[in-house]
């Protein structure tokens, strides 16, 4: 029997990529699991970045996260797509449309930055210029961090409830196949989601990777 695969040599396996099998398993759990996907990113998302809930940058994450395409969204779950090489070129774009469209005025009073002050400046000069534009991309580039984009891929599927996991995990496994864990699927996806894949049917063996 071949060895589970940990998560990071799952998520780069030339051959049996786990973004691959997502890319051919999310579209049979529906738009509403989709959307909750998408919810979950936004959760992940507004703790790397530091985001409180209900205010007005959260609103941003949440348009921002409904402008990616489902094509992505395998690769954002398996942490291929998690990472700044991703995000950070499109938040850079997203943001300053934003404001754009919601008002640079609003938006800062929703913050309660004064707009005669020092800080209304320089958020102005980040969304206005092209210097302003190169910083706010550095400035999303720190706020991502070095992360290959495992861990992020991990915290969006952590977010999601058992039975979630368990529609998650038969999704795969009717997609891939197989009905042992030669492959290390079913095996992986009981570690990766604590034990909530649905592998009582299928013959897999439980793995947990804090244990192996």
């Amino acid at each position: 029997m071949a060895a589970v695969k940990t998560f990071d040599e799952f998520s780069i396996n030339e051959d049996f990529s786990l973004e691959g099998i997502l890319t051919h398993a999310l579209p049979l759990l529906g738009d509403s699991f989709a959307q909750t996907i998408r919810q979950k990113i936004v959760a992940t998302l507004m703790e790397k970045l530091g985001i409180e809930d209900k205010s007005t940058l959260s609103v941003m994450l949440q348009e921002f996260v409904s402008t990616i395409p489902f094509s992505d969204l395998p690769g954002i779950i398996s942490g291929d797509k998690a990472n700044a090489e991703y995000f950070v070129p499109k938040l850079a774009e997203f943001i300053p449309r934003f404001f754009q469209r919601k008002g640079i005025d609003t938006i800062a009073a929703s913050l309660g930055i004064n707009s005669t002050g020092w800080l209304y400046s320089t958020l102005r000069n980040m969304l206005e210029t092209d210097l302003g534009k190169q910083n706010l991309n550095k400035f999303l580039t720190s706020l991502f961090g070095v992360d290959p984009g495992h861990s992020m891929g991990k915290s969006i599927v952590s977010k999601l409830d058992p039975q979630e996991k368990e529609k998650m995990a038969d999704a795969i496994q009717n997609k891939d196949g197989s009905s042992d864990s030669d492959s290390g699927i079913a095996g992986f996806l009981s570690g990766l989601m604590g034990g909530h894949g649905n592998t009582e049917n299928s013959g897999n063996q439980s793995y947990n990777p804090t244990t192996a």
